[in-house]
């Protein structure tokens, strides 16, 4: 089974993470605020960047990089552009296909 490891936990990284969530792809996502990964996991919600969108159930969350890239087939980074180098090269290994989302 190919497991999703998603990098950000905004408006775009929660809601990605749903949808590979929903369509039965095991996937944790990694972000640096624990309210709002709490948010994610506990209400399956992100009430900070999407008031009252409830995404799918099952979205694992860690703020430990090494903890969401474990046994990961792919990694999607969904931050602001300016900071996708900085946060790709001190978070994924470089053997990962690593789409990009990356807005301004």
């Amino acid at each position: 089974m190919i497991r999703a490891a998603v990098i950000g936990a905004g408006a775009w990284g929660t809601t990605f993470a749903s949808v590979l969530t929903d369509a039965g792809t095991p996937t944790t996502v990694w972000g640096r605020n624990a309210e709002v990964l709490a948010d994610i996991s506990t209400f399956g919600q992100n009430s900070k960047a999407l008031p009252g969108v409830t995404f799918a159930s099952g979205i694992q969350t860690t703020m430990d990089a090494e903890e969401a890239l474990t046994d990961a087939d792919i990694v999607a980074i969904a931050v602001p552009a300016q900071r996708s180098r900085d946060i790709v090269a001190e978070l994924a290994p470089s053997s990962l296909a690593m789409p990009s989302s990356c807005r301004s």
